[in-house]
This record gives C-alpha cells, structure tokens and sequence, in this order.
C-alpha cells in the first residue's frame, strides 16, 4: 500500500507526504522498493501536470531500518533527523524536490 497526503509546504512549494507499508508475508521480497518507486513514478506523472514544482517528502521511524532503506534509494540519500509529530518518537525525514 502506498499513499500521498498534502501536508505543509516545503521551502514555498507544495509537498506530499509517502507512506507506504507491505503485509508481512510479502516482506524482505523487494515488494516495498517495487510498489514505492511505481507510486512516486505516477504520482510525479500526475502531479506535474497541475503542479510543475513541489516536494515528496518522507517520514520515517529511526527504528525501521527496511523502510529507511526504500526512502534512501528511492527519496533521498540525506534525510534528516526529526521527531515524528504524530507519534513523538525520532524519526527521520527524507525529501525529494521534483521539478
């Protein structure tokens, strides 16, 4: 499953929040890379036709090294370290400016 919600922008341009999860027996297969990158591939199609600029962003538990690894392949290779407002606990935060 992935999903893209709109949240605050992001250095003045809109920004779009991934989540994304795989049920466990599908897990450690690549299905999380496969699903997130054809996700962000449509999604960025879509979107530059209404948006030419904005951001994908990112939030990841410091504690989940699996879905670390698909945001660093497949967002960006520096996140940032964050605490995760939702759920208070250290997070960090991966962006990708599309234009």
């Amino acid at each position: 499953m992935v999903m893209f919600t709109q949240v605050q922008h992001y250095e003045g341009k809109p920004c779009y929040q991934i989540g994304y999860a795989v049920p466990r027996r599908y897990q450690k297969q690549g299905r999380a890379k496969e699903i997130v990158a054809a996700a962000v591939k449509e999604f960025t199609s879509g979107m530059k036709r209404r948006v030419p600029e904005f951001y994908i962003e990112a939030i990841i538990d410091a504690q989940n090294r699996a879905s670390q690894r698909v945001a660093e392949q497949l967002i960006s290779d520096s996140p940032k370290e964050v605490t995760d407002k939702i759920a208070g606990v250290p997070a960090l935060q991966y962006v990708k400016h599309i234009k």
